[in-house]
């Protein structure tokens, strides 16, 4: 659920295909039909739909263990990283990504090596990423890591389009073999200072 005001570049959209317009001068927006709008929306079966999907990945845990350095299987967190994120996106982002996982850190990517996985990449520690669980604990911590790294991309339209990815991205992670684990003790995604 987000509300976005293309004059104001802030606000709430929700949902799709959903079309609610008002002018919000001082003294015409009408708080009246928001409430309105809104209960109507909150009761939908979009809502209830997105609602079980939120409990699912609450739902779906994530084991950390300390694992060797064999190439990851489909039920690692790794996998889906190289796999999934890093084509969907950029090798970058889903470097991004698995460090914030791991470290509740964003940062910055060295330069791509030779047979360097994205997970494997070096990232240098830059910003505490608020609310971040790190090591996550399950399926909708890495929602909101992935929210983070679209929510910072370069444009308006960029945020809004990886936005609507994480969905792809989740079905993906939570198709993998279960339990998921996300590696510890071992330093792929290196932390540089």
């Amino acid at each position: 659920m987000t509300w976005y005001r293309l004059v104001c570049s802030n606000g709430l959209i929700y949902g799709e295909n959903v079309d609610f317009r008002q002018i919000h001068r001082e003294k015409s927006l009408n708080s009246g039909a928001i409430e309105e709008f809104l209960d109507t929306q909150l009761q939908s079966e979009q809502v209830s739909q997105q609602k079980k999907r939120s409990e699912k990945w609450y739902a779906t845990k994530i084991v950390t263990k300390t694992l060797s350095e064999e190439k990851p299987s489909p039920s690692q967190i790794e996998y889906w990283i190289d796999e999934v994120v890093a084509k969907k996106w950029n090798a970058n982002a889903a470097a991004r990504a698995y460090h914030i996982a791991k470290t509740g850190y964003d940062g910055n990517v060295a330069p791509p090596q030779k047979d360097v996985t994205p997970h494997e990449r070096e990232v240098s520690r830059t910003d505490e990423v608020p609310g971040a669980f790190a090591p996550v604990r399950n399926a909708y911590d890495i929602s909101q890591v992935l929210s983070w790294i679209a929510g910072h991309r370069g444009t308006i339209q960029e945020q809004l389009k990886w936005m609507m990815d994480i969905p792809y991205l989740m079905d993906a992670l939570l198709k993998t073999e279960k339990p998921l684990t996300l590696r510890i003790g071992l330093e792929g995604s290196s932390v540089r200072e």
